[in-house]
């Protein structure tokens, strides 16, 4: 196969960041992102097809919301970038012609606000510079300060103008199959919803996708490219301790365990690549490594590429991974796009340091983005019997972390096409239970209240990613 000559690691000059955006709706950009939502998941996402189900709580939902009775929370689990696109052309498109085949139709076209990464304005394009505020979506920033983006979400909770539907695991987690710890965001939310005195109704979605008809197939392909990339050939039969297995098993889970060496011994390798670049562990050798526990081998790997980053910034490691990934990525934007910069205003060697302030965030940016695909990562997660899902997930994430290895991020990750959508909307969660009319808490602390809607809201959504079938 020939050998991709795309080159990832770029180190770009500083440019003026965007700031904190207000939204501001515009109906007209609205009915053009209805208009134009099918094309751009097709020909942008990937997606060729989108089916909703269970949609029966989400209309009497929306209806209770557009009654003035209660306010609404859209609680998704987000394990793929295409999850907001695919939500929202369901609720625009899908939605209200499912509610006109109930007969109950409602007063206006259902639409959502999201709540967005500040820093994702600053490279994902000028259509979304242009687009996510005139939709009404709100600038966040996780795990800091954001009196701005706070103030209007409790403005809008209070008022109800729309509902607002928001990922609570704070980003992509790239496992449809099960649902990762939740932010304390949407408790947040829900409580700044009852000071309106109105109950609030938190909704959870899952959505499933199928990638291909046959899996066996598709895994192979994507492991052809990571074979591509990496210039390592696979050898599971031989190397894996589950190969002499494989006689006894029943006929049907035959393939499932061929497909499941394959991947594990591409995870094998994936790990002594990571494990060569930060130099981990060097008193072993590959043999000893390979016998080495995989989840450890997993954590080693993550807590070098986020000390080797925090070691470039000079700050300390505070918080759990996640919060130690998003410390570096907004360190680093701050220093790609520096707020009320003007470069012209500097003299040479004033911007020549800028220069090198954007050119090391790069660097530790690219470390962060290793971690940022394989803190989610768990063999356990493809052990058979399972969904076939599973398994092109697994692939696709394999690949993903050599995208990253390479310098690349979410947006350059491999995107195989033809992807066919199943949101899944939930049985709802009443706040109500949780807190009394005001926000405060009816039973208890106000820190036991919201810690216990959240346990709510994390067992409704890892019990329908468990359950989730696709098609």
């Amino acid at each position: 196969m020939k050998k991709t000559s795309k080159n990832y690691l770029k180190f770009s000059r500083p440019v003026p960041g965007h700031g904190f955006v207000a939204p501001h709706f515009s109906s007209g950009a609205f009915r053009f992102v209805r208009m134009a939502g099918k094309l751009y998941l097709r020909f942008v996402e990937g997606v060729s097809s989108i089916a909703l189900k269970n949609e029966d709580f989400l209309i009497d939902a929306f209806h209770e919301f557009y009654s003035g009775e209660k306010r609404l929370i859209l609680a998704f689990r987000h394990s793929s970038k295409m999850d907001a696109s695919v939500l929202l052309y369901t609720l625009t498109k899908l939605l209200g012609k499912s509610a006109r085949r109930r007969k109950s139709p409602f007063p206006s076209i259902p639409h959502v606000i999201f709540l967005y990464g500040k820093d994702v304005l600053n490279w994902a394009g000028k259509a979304a510079v242009w687009f996510f505020p005139r939709l009404g979506n709100i600038p966040v920033v996780n795990g800091e300060s954001n009196r701005d983006g706070l103030t209007l979400l409790r403005t809008e909770m209070r008022e109800g103008r729309f509902p607002i539907a928001l990922a609570p695991e704070g980003q992509v987690s790239y496992h449809m199959h099960h649902c990762f710890p939740i932010s304390s965001g949407t408790a947040s939310l829900a409580k700044w919803g009852l000071e309106s005195g109105k109950d609030v109704t938190i909704f959870p979605i899952v959505i499933g996708y199928r990638y291909a008809d046959d899996y066996e197939q598709f895994v192979r392909k994507v492991m052809d490219r990571w074979e591509n990339e990496t210039g390592i050939t696979l050898e599971p039969e031989v190397s894996s301790p589950d190969a002499s297995n494989i006689d006894g098993m029943p006929p049907a889970l035959r393939p499932q365990i061929h497909i499941h060496n394959l991947l594990i011994e591409a995870t094998h390798r994936t790990l002594l690549l990571l494990e060569e670049f930060y130099h981990l562990p060097e008193n072993l050798d590959p043999q000893q490594k390979e016998q080495k526990n995989l989840g450890q081998r997993f954590a080693l790997v993550c807590e070098a590429a986020l000390a080797a980053a925090e070691s470039l910034i000079g700050i300390k490691p505070q918080g759990n991974w996640l919060d130690r990934v998003f410390h570096i990525r907004y360190k680093g934007m701050s220093n790609l796009y520096p707020e009320s910069f003007n470069p012209q205003d500097l003299a040479p060697a004033p911007r020549s340091i800028t220069d090198f302030r954007s050119m090391e965030a790069r660097i530790y940016i690219h470390h962060s983005q290793i971690v940022d695909v394989l803190e989610y990562f768990y063999p356990g997660y493809i052990q058979p019997p399972c969904e076939p899902e599973r398994y092109c997930e697994y692939a696709l994430n394999l690949l993903d972390v050599i995208n990253r290895l390479k310098g690349g991020d979410i947006n350059s990750r491999y995107n195989p096409g033809k992807i066919k959508a199943y949101v899944y909307a939930g049985e709802p969660v009443s706040a109500g239970k949780f807190f009394t009319d005001d926000g405060n808490s009816g039973n208890g602390t106000q820190k036991k209240a919201q810690s216990t809607l959240l346990e709510e809201i994390h067992a409704a959504l890892e019990h329908m990613s468990r359950d989730l079938i696709v098609p």
